[in-house]
């Protein structure tokens, strides 16, 4: 049992590294996506557990009693280190998708929603459009190595057991679901004003010629415009698109070099 003592003391850190690393695995835009198998995710979390642990700061390499009761909290809080960067980082995808629903549904395409896996809720056709355009832009952007960056940093920052959620936290969750709807409303406001003039239009088309069967072309002159109105906007939708991602990776930095002035406690 003595030859085993060396080894028993380092089960509990590494499982604090793998689960920190295991809540950006799960809960991150694209590496977390439920079109990546579980077990996928698991092992690519494993391997970069055994390349990170022993290079960590010695400091962090803390022994840390290995009891269930002690071990299962700061497993659940070191997962919600990899969250919190998974859910900013996830705030451009979702913001676009939004404005794709709120389009679609304007337009008349709300019975024509499907599936969309990447985010494994339903969404019409705009809103996976706007959804992959937002995972490109993110891609392009950098936005899966600025993640695992900010995550390795957090090792740097705060200590294994040793997070705590405090007012930065909060206040920066809350400034992106701010800037979310924000950005939302930003990218959709076109196509609603185009909307907003071809019913305005229709309305008064019907009391001019009430003999006219409204329904009969107003519906897809609305699909018409609609589409025609969001192809024009693209443009104007990529750059909101990228000030968002850009304002996003920039936080996540940010916001992992925040922790080490926070006065995380480290755990026991």
């Amino acid at each position: 049992m003595t030859g085993l003592e060396p080894i028993l003391t380092h089960i509990a850190p590494f499982l604090l590294v793998l689960f920190r690393l295991l809540g950006l695995y799960f809960f991150s835009p694209i590496l977390g996506s439920v079109i990546v198998p579980k077990q996928v995710r698991v092992h690519l979390a494993l391997a970069l557990t055994v390349v990170l642990y022993p290079v960590m700061p010695w400091v962090q390499q803390t022994e840390i009693q290995l009891e269930a009761f002690l071990l299962a909290p700061l497993c659940a809080m070191e997962m919600l280190v990899g969250y919190v960067i998974g859910w900013i980082a996830s705030f451009p995808m979702i913001s676009l998708q939004m404005s794709g629903v709120l389009m679609g549904r304007q337009m008349g395409l709300a019975m024509a929603e499907f599936y969309n896996p990447g985010t494994d809720m339903d969404s019409n056709v705009l809103g996976q459009v706007l959804f992959y355009l937002a995972v490109g832009a993110f891609i392009l952007a950098g936005g899966l190595e600025v993640m695992l960056s900010a995550l390795v940093t957090t090792f740097q920052t705060v200590p294994l057991g040793g997070f705590r959620v405090t007012d930065s936290t909060i206040d920066t969750i809350l400034r992106f679901v701010v800037a979310s709807y924000h950005i939302a409303v930003r990218v959709a406001a076109p196509v609603y004003c185009i909307i907003f003039l071809q019913t305005l239009g229709i309305g008064l088309l019907s009391k001019t010629s009430p003999q006219l069967n409204i329904l009969s072309f107003g519906f897809p002159m609305r699909v018409i415009s609609g589409t025609i109105g969001f192809l024009l906007s693209l443009t104007v939708m990529y750059a909101a698109l990228s000030e968002e991602v850009q304002n996003v990776l920039v936080a996540i930095g940010d916001w992992a070099w925040s922790l080490s002035e926070a006065g995380a406690m480290p755990g026991a």
